[in-house]
Order: structure tokens, then sequence, then C-alpha cells
């Protein structure tokens, strides 16, 4: 069975309508741990009661286990939750926090070493400490998957490269696509040849861009495979892309034939739309909604 450990960030995203818990790496390991895939989360919080309500949530998300420590000096993080005219959600994720001091153990590099995928994300290389220890446990990592997040003001260009070349499968947005193909020289108008450019410059065989309800487009080896999405009644899209990559990583490393990642990016796609139905970051979706949906595209 494979097993994975997702590093970074946990917090607490901040809406005008209340607050729920927060961080790409959190939502990714729960939802994968709801697929089947034993998952872990490192991270830390701070030793205030917004941390003891954050590990309370995270202790009811059935993880197999999690390396979240109590920091003594960094709060508990939160990110405000705004969003702009277009609907698109816009973050001011706080600095310090806990999770920017996340240090090095014996137990989290033999968790590392033992998992069969490693997710991690552009956000918690914006501390020295939090980047040491992620650096050091890229060297040990089996499957390197990083979830590109362009937030400014913590986008270290330079940095995210840096992580690209370190991954072996890159998911991000259409908007962060065009935005590091740009920096880096490319001038293609192609979201084909943006990804191919991507590809090349950072030597990653295996790239993937979501494009909201436009759907997806995978890179493996040399083969693209496109999917136009689904469409659905949206309700909540904060967490539909964590729950497309949890869909792709749970699956991805048992794919074979062209066949199979075609079929991969479709279920992918059905599980970012379904979790877009639904509210909240950590909701509940039934294998049968998806494969309605599938089936419904399909007939």
């Amino acid at each position: 069975m494979r097993k994975a450990i997702c590093f970074g960030e946990v917090l607490w995203d901040i809406f005008p309508t209340g607050k729920v818990i927060g961080g790409a790496p959190l939502h990714v390991a729960a939802r994968l741990s709801s697929f089947g895939v034993p998952s872990r989360i490192v991270s830390k919080i701070g030793n205030d009661a917004d941390g003891r309500a954050l590990l309370q949530n995270i202790q009811n998300l059935n993880l197999t286990g999690v390396y979240i420590k109590i920091d003594q000096n960094f709060p508990t993080g939160e990110a405000i939750v705004h969003f702009d005219a277009d609907g698109e959600a816009i973050y001011d994720v706080k600095s310090p926090a806990a999770w920017d001091n996340i240090d090095l153990s014996t137990e989290i590099e033999d968790a590392v070493g033992a998992a069969d995928i490693f997710v991690y994300g552009s956000l918690a290389a914006r501390s020295d400490v939090s980047r040491k220890t992620l650096y050091n446990l890229l060297e040990i990592a089996k499957y390197k998957v990083f979830d590109v997040n362009v937030r400014k003001p913590f986008c270290d260009f330079d940095e995210i490269v840096k992580l690209m070349k370190q991954a072996d499968l890159i998911k991000l947005n259409e908007a962060e696509l065009r935005y590091l193909a740009k920096h880096l020289g490319a001038d293609n108008e192609s979201l084909e040849l943006n990804i191919l450019f991507l590809s090349e410059y950072t030597e990653t065989a295996q790239i993937c861009v979501t494009r909201g309800r436009n759907g997806a487009v995978l890179l493996t080896g040399e083969q693209l495979y496109t999917h136009q999405g689904f469409e659905v009644d949206v309700v909540d899209t904060i967490s539909s892309g964590d729950s497309f990559l949890a869909a792709l990583l749970s699956k991805i490393l048992d794919c074979e034939t062209e066949e199979d990642y075609s079929e991969l990016l479709a279920y992918a796609n059905a599980v970012g739309a379904v979790a877009a139905t639904k509210k909240g970051p950590t909701s509940k979706i039934d294998k049968h909604e998806v494969l309605q949906l599938i089936q419904g595209q399909l007939s």
C-alpha cells in the first residue's frame, strides 16, 4: 500500500463568514487518506488556543499519523481570505507563524524515507528553518511532488525554480504556469508549449496544470493528456485543486499505459469537480458521486 507525507503549512483560513482549517499540504493529506492512501502531515502549530483547536480538527481527519510539533515562539498560522471581482481567492498569509519553524528530526527523516510520495509547496520555503528542513528531506524522498503556490509577497522566483528542479512531478495552475514560463524567458501563447518548455527547463518529466472549470493537462514523459473538465454547480472551490491533486497522486504511481493516464486525469478532474460542489475543504466525497459524473460525460 502506498504511503504519503505532506510537508508545510497548517493554519486557519479566515473568511468573512468564519474560519476553517487550511493549508494545501493538510488538505492533500486528508483527501489522500480518505482515498485509502495512508498519509501524514509534517508541520508546526503555536502554543495557543488556535493551535489546540487546529490540532483537534486535524486529529478528526482520520490521518494515519501526524508529525505536528508545538512551537513556543511563534503563533499558529492564519491566512485572511478575500475574493477578487472574478471570485478568485486572494490570501493574506500572516508571518511569522509556527509552520515557518519546522525543524528536522530523525523521526521525520525516517517517515519520509519510508513514504512512497512526498508532497511539498513553495510557501514552506519562505523561512530559513522550514526551508532548510525541506531541502534535507528532499534528499531522501522517493517520489517528490511540488505543489506550486504563488502567494505574494512570499513569491521568491529563484526559490520556486530550485524547488521545481527537485521535483518528479510539478503541479500548478494555468496562471502560475504563464507567470513562471514568462519569467524564464518563454514567448509562448500555447498552454502545451509552455508546459513542454517548463519540463525541459526544469528537467521534470511530469507536469500537471489545472485549469479550473476547463479541466487539466498532464505531461508525463513526452505525452500530453488533456481533459476538458466537468460542468457542476459550484459551491466552494477553495480545496478543489487540492482534492484534484490527491486524486491524481492516489493512482499515478500505478499508471503504465496511455489509457491508465487518460482515465486517471478524468478521475482527478471529477474529484476536483465534486469537491467544488461541497462546502468546506474536508467535506466528504463519495466515490459513487465521482463515478456518476464520469459516466454521465461518457454516456
